[in-house]
């Protein structure tokens, strides 16, 4: 299309010429054309060559995707009841162990309420032995009994639920981490389900990548690949784990999840960087 686009010009040109200049120029055009047509000819046989005497190998089809290490197990705790915070035992980034206090309301009030709660077992438990006694005697009806041993039931949940409140005062570490935030501070007077402190795992961290659709054609679990975090300099070997259930349909991108292959010492979660997986089909 240059070509007829540049005889169409000079043959313009040539309006004002003679009539054998005019026709020298326009038979000079396809001559043009002829040798722009036989470069490009040339340029393409050459590539073509080129890729047939260097053909690309497994590495060279490896495919990059942006990634973000992800703890094992996080979570945002919370207080099941209300009452001021007494203590915090562990600051921000301290270790701490499955079991551990990780934060003590108040519990008088609590106390105070499963004594209470018992001794209302207590007496709900005399009185039914106390009226099951009258009815071996002819005392009183069957129903009276009944009654008694639905109240003594009524008294233990009542118990049950004081106990569960107190037990409540302590907020325990559900999975061995660290602490990644502090919520509140010691004194402060929370409400029930108000988020107290941050936590997450200190195992080994998974690999969360974000990746084309197109992948699906040929990755699979199993599939090896190299992690550069932004952090750090040195690369980390990564194994695909498992493919994400769902193809976000705006980006068109499938999260998949990879294990971090040897020692995590260093790698925090949050990190971000960039993952190279080999694609051999």
């Amino acid at each position: 299309p240059r070509c007829a686009k540049s005889r169409r010009g000079s043959i313009r040109k040539a309006v004002s010429l003679n009539s054998l200049e005019r026709q020298k120029q326009v038979e000079l055009q396809p001559a043009v054309c002829v040798m722009k047509r036989a470069k490009t000819d040339i340029r393409t046989l050459a590539v073509a060559l080129l890729a047939i005497s260097h053909p690309l190998t497994a590495a060279a089809q490896e495919t990059t995707a942006p990634s973000i290490v992800r703890a094992q197990a996080e979570a945002t705790l919370a207080s099941r009841i209300s009452g001021p915070v007494e203590a915090l035992p562990f600051e921000v980034g301290a270790r701490f162990r499955a079991g551990d206090v990780l934060a003590q309301i108040d519990c008088d009030i609590y106390h105070s309420e499963a004594e209470a709660a018992a001794a209302e077992v207590s007496g709900a438990i005399a009185t039914m032995a106390s009226r099951v006694a009258l009815l071996s005697r002819g005392g009183i009806g069957k129903l009276d009994v009944d009654i008694a041993k639905a109240q003594a039931a009524a008294a233990t949940a009542r118990a049950k639920t004081a106990n569960l409140l107190v037990d409540a005062c302590q907020l325990r570490a559900p999975f061995d981490g660290r602490v990644a935030e502090l919520v509140v501070n010691a004194f402060e007077y929370v409400d029930a389900g108000m988020p107290l402190l941050s936590i997450v795992s200190t195992g080994i961290p998974d690999l969360e990548v974000i990746a084309p659709a197109e992948w699906l054609r040929w990755l699979k679990p199993g599939t090896r690949g190299q992690l550069r975090l932004d952090a750090r300099r040195d690369t980390i070997s990564v194994t695909v784990d498992a493919l994400g259930p769902v193809v976000d349909p705006v980006s068109r991108t499938i999260k998949l999840t990879a294990t971090i292959e040897g020692s995590a010492n260093g790698i925090l979660p949050g990190m971000s960087g960039l993952v190279t997986l080999e694609r051999i089909e």
